[in-house]
């Protein structure tokens, strides 16, 4: 936690530079979202000055790292800069409404589909989609509007042979 103070410190300095990109194409915005440091990620997107359109040698942007660590706020924000290119996809094949579905972030998720380029079709590594997690977690809402963007890939079967129509049956949603 001691680490969380230094980093306040050093941007409250207005010197601390968070637009520098390191060896791995990380920023400082990066780092705090891949290692949970909310306050500081915060603190960082209001400079203004934190690059959340970078994208690291994982594929990888910030947007991506706090939908992962479920760092709602700091997602919220992140999309709000418009700056934090939704449509990235990382190493897995995953994008960031992927993680905000499979870890039920509604508000992301819906503020996701509302770019309108975050890639509602993307089908991960492991056969998943925003469409399925949303089903499996009973987002209903995002799931209707998975549906209406017309992108979602419908027919996806994921493991154990369940499609996003099997998950929204045996969930019951039937909003």
């Amino acid at each position: 936690f001691k680490m969380n103070e230094v980093a306040l410190k050093l941007i409250e300095t207005g010197k601390s530079q968070p637009e520098t990109i390191d060896e791995y194409n990380k920023t400082a915005l990066i780092w705090v979202c891949k290692n949970k440091m909310t306050e500081v990620a915060l603190k960082l997107i209001e400079t203004g000055k934190s690059k959340p359109e970078t994208i690291d040698e994982d594929d990888n942007t910030a947007l991506i790292y706090a939908c992962k660590n479920k760092m709602t706020e700091v997602a919220l924000k992140l999309i709000e800069t418009g700056k934090s290119k939704p449509e990235t996809i990382d190493e897995d094949d995953n994008t960031a409404l992927i993680y905000a579905c499979k870890n039920k972030m509604n508000k992301v998720a819906l503020k996701l589909i509302e770019t309108g380029n975050s890639k509602p079709e993307t089908i991960n590594s492991k056969s998943d989609t925003a469409l399925i997690w949303a089903c499996k977690n009973q987002m209903d809402e995002v799931a209707l509007k998975l549906i209406k963007t017309g992108n979602s890939k419908l027919e996806i079967i994921y493991k154990g042979g369940y499609t996003a129509l099997m998950w929204a049956c045996s969930n019951n949603m039937t909003e």
